[in-house]
């Protein structure tokens, strides 16, 4: 590995790379996996995470990656693991909801994974950028994720609501750290 990427910068990342690669596989694969990807893609990161956890509790430390830009201790660990059990709980849910109104498909489950990837940028970012990357990788997600059932007038005004009132409120963040920084 190089000075710029060590292997403890991929031991911090190890469960938002397998939660996006996951949820690459649902949306590239939408009829082979599903909920099958949720579950496993969920499985591996909570593994990730607890090795995470083991790490941090037998040496007394939190582990920082890129120069300190994301640091893994007790605190993110707790969200982390929430954001795992929720996202799992969230999945077999939503699985009979979709199949009444008749949008089951794959890609909702790559969106849900793709999102908790950003919530664990939120959860273990220290810098505004790495922040500003994980809010808004959730955001994207979400923008989808509340107009999926396409059919649904409503979901739709929703999703374009959503859409419109995030674009400026992240413009204005977006204002707000370059006044800031």
């Amino acid at each position: 590995m190089s000075s710029f990427y060590t292997a403890t910068d991929h031991f911090t990342l190890l469960p938002a790379i397998l939660l996006a690669l996951f949820g690459c596989v649902a949306l590239f694969f939408p009829k082979m996996s599903g909920l099958f990807s949720l579950v496993l893609g969920e499985a591996f990161a909570g593994i990730a995470l607890w090795r995470q956890l083991d790490y941090v509790q037998n040496s007394g430390l939190s582990i920082q990656a890129f120069q300190g830009s994301l640091v893994v201790d007790g605190l993110s660990l707790f969200f982390n693991f929430l954001f795992v059990a929720t996202g799992l709980l969230c999945g077999l849910i939503s699985y009979r909801y979709l199949e009444v109104e008749g949008e089951h498909h794959g890609e909702y489950y790559g969106l849900m994974l793709l999102a908790q990837a950003g919530m664990f940028f939120l959860a273990s970012g220290t810098e505004l950028v790495t922040l500003f990357i994980g809010l808004e990788t959730m955001a994207v997600a979400f923008y989808i994720l509340v107009g999926f059932i396409r059919r649904d007038r409503r979901s739709n005004e929703a999703a374009m609501k959503y859409l419109l009132l995030g674009a400026f409120s992240t413009g204005f963040l977006a204002y707000g750290f370059s006044l800031f920084y």
